[in-house]
């Protein structure tokens, strides 16, 4: 049945089983529905072999990747049409002059040119646009 898992007396138990239906008669093991062994039910004892018990479980353990958000072309550095400035959730930073916002408001050029990020005064909203030239990119805003 078993093997290696059930004690030595179970072998004896089923000489007894045996033995039992010779002397009384109840015909053959498979007759009822425990094959003749429901008197011999409390000799099945199981004997544990494992080293360590099992340790328990827990909830956690588990995390997802980051999104690699964040800014992708910082002022002054040069972009061609689709070129992605900004991965965002949110408007963190809004679209400027030719710069389209993606679904995800993500942040993409639609001309070649410099990146150009700036501030609008009246608002306080931050604007990401692209620059024909360099040093257009990179001025301050007084």
């Amino acid at each position: 049945m078993f093997p290696g898992l059930i004690r030595s007396h179970l072998r004896e138990g089923a000489c007894a089983a045996a033995r039992a239906t010779q002397i009384f008669g109840t015909g053959t093991a498979s007759a009822t529905p425990f094959g003749g062994r429901e008197a011999f039910a409390p000799l099945m004892q199981f004997e544990r072999w494992a080293s360590k018990k099992q340790g328990g479980s827990t909830s956690n353990g588990r995390d997802s990747a980051g999104r690699r958000l964040g800014v992708k072309k910082f002022a002054g550095e040069h972009v061609i049409p689709g070129n992605i400035l900004v991965r965002q959730r949110g408007t963190k930073f809004h679209a400027g002059e030719n710069i389209r916002m993606g679904r995800d408001h993500t942040l993409m050029a639609l001309v070649e040119g410099f990146a150009r990020f700036h501030i609008d005064k009246l608002t306080k909203r931050r604007y990401i646009s692209v620059a024909d030239t360099r040093e257009l990119a990179t001025q301050k805003i007084k």
